[in-house]
């Protein structure tokens, strides 16, 4: 917890200096780990002290043999090498084991395939916002609103190719009970440098009257396309107008609504003006050169640079994409434990019948395999399990971290599937190769005398 907090004050600052525990958090944490704990060794050995002393000395009868529904196919069953029916065999044999190993194969391919889906859904939020949507090389912000005639002055500077104006304000949405304060920029129709998208990254016309406005403002003022909600501006002597919703788009930074400058001036009442524009310079490496000059005049109050911008986004999000080394090292650790300790018991409880194997003939590596193989069946299991859980939980969880400031899509690319199916076989497989050493001690003259 406290090397996460630090790793997290990287990049944010945070009050560390006086960091103390919270017994209110600690203690409720702890019992429920506890409880885990305890529940798990006692449904492990309920049943052995249930047992007389007398009865628990004797050998312990094998279980009742059985079918298995596998071998009702007779295609497949007859097609199977006699390692892998005794594998599939001992798995329907032992299933709650099984099962339980599947759980934290699950868990550990969720986990592993929601790391990779923030790096995409990440790098694809970066992608939209910057190459996307706002596809201009600077932004600047006036101290009043300035006219159209005013603003094509600013393409006589050197190295601007092209200018957009821009409205931007604060408003107040409301739907009956419901409102909500947030941003409201008014752009061309068809906006070039500063693009609306829907879900899917297409740009969206604007339309000539009304408004647009993210879906995650939708579900907070309970609207949809159609719908009317009531529009006040901040502006000193504005009242409270009505305006028709035209459409739901996505928006991933800041939260805003928007609409054509003709329907921002008519909303305002300020005529056919603009308070900021967007600008394309000829060559971006002469941005330093560009905003000296727009600072010089009396005008302009701000100048953004997108990518500075970009710059501090992504600065800001290295704490996410530093949490997905942890994340995967987690998932590791967790898969690796969960099979090392379900086969050593394996191991343990079976040294009669591998003995008897060794015996008979097989060989080190084949009675391995018996083992083995039966790890990599359920890895496969619970990656087939694991993958579509994983899509939900980061789905679930990326939305439920959705605040004002930001939304991130979540986005999982074909690559992460693999990638993280690969990893998970590969955590099984140094499972397996640390468990060798296991069956290659194994005295086979100990163990079948052992009952005598």
């Amino acid at each position: 917890g406290i090397g996460y907090t630090q790793l997290i004050g990287m990049y944010f600052n945070f009050p560390t200096t006086d960091m103390k525990l919270y017994p209110e958090l600690v203690l409720p944490s702890s019992l429920l780990v506890l409880a885990f704990c305890l529940l798990a060794g006692y449904n492990s050995s309920k049943s052995i002290l249930s047992i007389m002393p007398s009865e628990a000395m004797r050998p312990k009868a094998p279980l009742q043999a059985k079918k298995i529904p596998l071998e009702r196919v007779d295609f497949i069953w007859k097609n199977l090498s006699n390692s892998w029916k005794m594998t599939l065999r001992n798995i329907f044999r032992y299933k709650r084991r099984a099962l339980l190993t599947s759980v934290g194969i699950i868990f550990a391919t969720a986990i592993t395939l929601f790391a990779f889906a923030e790096k995409n859904s990440i790098d694809y939020l970066i992608e939209q916002q910057y190459t996307n949507i706002q596809n201009y090389d600077l932004k600047v912000n006036f101290s009043k609103f300035l006219n159209r005639e005013e603003l094509n002055s600013l393409q006589n500077i050197s190295y601007v190719t092209a200018i957009e104006p821009v409205i931007e304000t604060g408003v107040e949405l409301t739907n009956g009970w419901r409102k909500k304060d947030l941003a409201f920029t008014g752009l061309v129709i068809k906006p070039t440098m500063y693009k609306v998208v829907d879900k899917k990254g297409t740009p969206v016309t604007i339309p000539a009257s009304g408004i647009l406005i993210p879906e995650k403002l939708a579900r907070t003022l309970g609207v949809g396309t159609g719908d009317t909600v009531f529009i006040k501006s901040y502006l000193p002597g504005k009242e409270k107008r009505e305006v028709r919703i035209r459409g739901i788009i996505a928006q991933y930074l800041g939260t805003s609504a928007y609409a054509s400058l003709q329907t921002a001036n008519a909303l305002l009442g300020e005529g056919s003006v603009a308070n900021s524009a967007v600008i394309r310079l000829s060559d971006d490496n002469k941005s330093q050169e560009v905003i000296k000059t727009l600072q010089k005049m009396p005008e302009v109050s701000s100048v953004l640079s997108r990518t500075d911008a970009l710059n501090n986004l992504v600065k800001n999000m290295e704490v996410m994409t530093s949490a997905i080394g942890a994340m995967i090292a987690l998932s590791g650790v967790m898969a690796i434990a969960v099979i090392y300790n379900i086969t050593t018991i394996n191991i343990f409880e079976r040294q009669r019948e591998l003995a008897t194997l060794m015996v008979l003939g097989f060989k080190d590596s084949e009675v391995s395999r018996l083992i083995f193989n039966e790890n990599y069946s359920i890895t496969m299991l619970g990656i087939l399990l694991g993958l579509p859980f994983g899509k939900w939980l980061g789905a679930s969880l990326l939305a439920a971290f959705e605040t004002d400031a930001y939304s991130i899509p979540f986005v999982v690319k074909a690559e992460a599937y693999f990638v993280t199916t690969f990893l998970i076989f590969a955590f099984t497989f140094l499972a397996n190769w640390a468990l060798s050493k296991k069956i290659r001690r194994i005295n086979m003259v100990e163990v079948l005398k052992s009952n005598e």
